[in-house]
């Protein structure tokens, strides 16, 4: 799905500008999400980048059933943002796991594997992660690491509601596809930067 330049997609799924003077073009402010840690600045410029990771998260959920909710970890300045995103569910467990500092998403961008937790009675792995999930009805939660050029540089996080027995079950044909789309978009938002 196309959107016009200088929108994304809100949780809500309906275009929001993505400063306050794409709303406004006399504002003078800063961009409306500046001053928040775990979203990235909307005046970064890299419109490409986040319409891949907007691509592939509605991809994600309307190709994959049992997907509720997806959305892209990226590693920008050594800390962990989330730049695309499907529904406010997805957001409030990727900022769980910036703030505890570990989770799904982390551990697929630190060891490059794909990482899948289900819920269930054994103890849980990531217990404050575990505590939003629980009450956001997530059931399972994988991340799939996104290479670029000399490491891993994010991640894309699916979220499901309805019991999955095991990760298998999910298209392998579509999550490659995705994941590739993906590390296409982050190589060339790399390259492109200035070097220091």
């Amino acid at each position: 799905m196309q959107r016009p330049s200088g929108h994304h997609r809100g949780a809500g799924s309906e275009a929001v500008p993505t400063s306050l003077s794409a709303a406004d073009p006399s504002s003078a402010h800063t961009p409306l999400f500046e001053d928040l840690p775990d979203v990235w600045p909307s005046g970064c410029g890299e419109p490409g980048l986040l319409e891949a990771c907007s691509t592939a998260c509605q991809d994600a959920t309307s190709q994959l059933e049992a997907v509720r909710c997806a959305s892209v970890t990226a590693f920008l300045d050594a800390r962990p943002v989330t730049v695309a995103v499907t529904e406010l569910r997805a957001l409030l467990l990727d900022h769980a796991q910036y703030r505890e500092e570990e989770g799904p998403a982390l551990e697929a961008v630190r060891s490059g594997t794909r990482v899948w937790v289900s819920a269930g009675p054994r103890p849980p792995r990531w217990g404050g992660v575990r505590l939003v999930a629980d009450a956001l009805s997530v059931k399972w939660v994988a991340a799939l690491p996104v290479r670029a050029v000399e490491g891993w540089a994010g991640s894309l996080n699916l979220y499901g509601t309805e019991h999955l027995e095991r990760f298998e079950m999910l298209d392998a044909a579509v999550l490659d596809r995705l994941v590739d789309s993906l590390q296409q978009a982050f190589e060339e938002y790399v390259v492109a930067q200035p070097n220091d």
